[in-house]
């Protein structure tokens, strides 16, 4: 018979952390009917594939499955407003912890401590910015700063001190409403708090002096992640810099947009964007990439970060 007990030791044992909810222990000794059952599926979840290490040797020689990127205007605009009501409905219900998926922050357990706590996770966020600065030795502009993706405001907190305005933009109203509330709470009048409705209008920005934006992008479809970037890419004021993330490989990861569309509505979907379409889309505004890094913001391999400094004015050979 499978327990609380066995489910969390077997899940500290070959995944090194608790369950993440009392509703996956339940899952667990629901569903499965033999302690050799539980250990079966972890053993078998991505989760601990990725701690494996033959991983790197299957991914090297992978072949690149489908995946569209380049679709008409009116599929691209019909992809980006599934994402709009996907991420209305998590706005309205759970906006906090749509950003991070941790108990405490469902609004049913949120108190003052823990929406404390929650705006402080933003603090190491935004000081990204100066870590990649430093040991990429790169001087940026600290004008206009557009966040992709700010949710309930949790890094755009700490961007407004780092600079003179910061352009908050999402697709839900419901975050959006609480990054404004935190806003006046805090006094920060630089931030500017935008809903995007479609990813045209991203088009009407001014010039930008930075582009920020972390695990906000691998929510998007391909077609309309590599749309928004190429936008927002070009809009980068000469000597300002951009650091963004998004997942560019999973394993078995396919998109066709038609059959996304048809496909039930997830509570959270994830996608990739492959690298070469977020490389290429870097070059083609005469960008440099200073650095390109995996990182774990996903929960899983295949996640990375791209920094880069915009039409630098010096040349590679006087920053080296």
């Amino acid at each position: 018979m499978i327990d609380k007990a066995l489910v969390e030791t077997c899940y500290l044992a070959i995944l090194g952390r608790r369950p993440e909810s009392a509703a996956v222990v339940e899952d667990k000794i629901a569903r499965l009917s033999s302690a050799a059952a539980l250990v079966g599926e972890l053993l078998a979840s991505p989760e601990f594939q990725d701690r494996t290490p033959g991983w790197v040797t299957d991914d090297y020689f992978h072949q690149a499955p489908r995946i569209d990127v380049a679709v008409p205007g009116a599929l691209r605009q019909a992809l980006f407003d599934r994402l709009r009501r996907q991420w209305g409905e998590l706005g309205r219900s759970e906006p906090f912890w749509s950003v991070l998926t941790h108990d405490q922050y469902r609004t049913a357990n949120l108190d003052a401590a823990a929406m404390a706590r929650f705006y402080d996770t933003g603090a190491e966020h935004a000081a990204l910015v100066e870590l990649f600065c430093s040991r990429n030795r790169a001087e940026i502009r600290r004008g206009i700063c557009v966040e992709l993706g700010c949710g309930v405001g949790r890094v755009t907190k700490h961007l407004a001190s780092r600079f003179e305005t910061v352009i908050a933009i999402d697709i839900s109203e419901g975050a959006l409403r609480e990054c404004r509330a935190m806003a006046e709470r805090e006094g920060l009048a630089n931030i500017e708090c935008r809903l995007l409705t479609a990813p045209d209008e991203l088009a009407r920005l001014g010039r930008l002096d930075f582009f920020y934006s972390v695990i906000t992008l691998q929510h998007s479809q391909p077609p309309v992640q590599a749309y928004i970037l190429d936008i927002l890419l070009s809009k980068l004021k000469r000597g300002g810099g951009f650091l963004f993330q998004t997942q560019t490989y999973y394993p078995g990861y396919r998109f066709v947009a038609e059959e996304h569309l048809a496909s039930a509505v997830e509570t959270m979907d994830m996608h990739s964007l492959p690298m070469h379409e977020v490389l290429r889309r870097i070059a083609a505004h005469g960008h440099a990439i200073l650095e390109v890094t995996e990182d774990m913001w996903t929960g899983r391999r295949g996640s990375h970060t791209f920094f880069g400094q915009a039409r630098p004015r010096r040349s590679l050979r006087a920053m080296l």
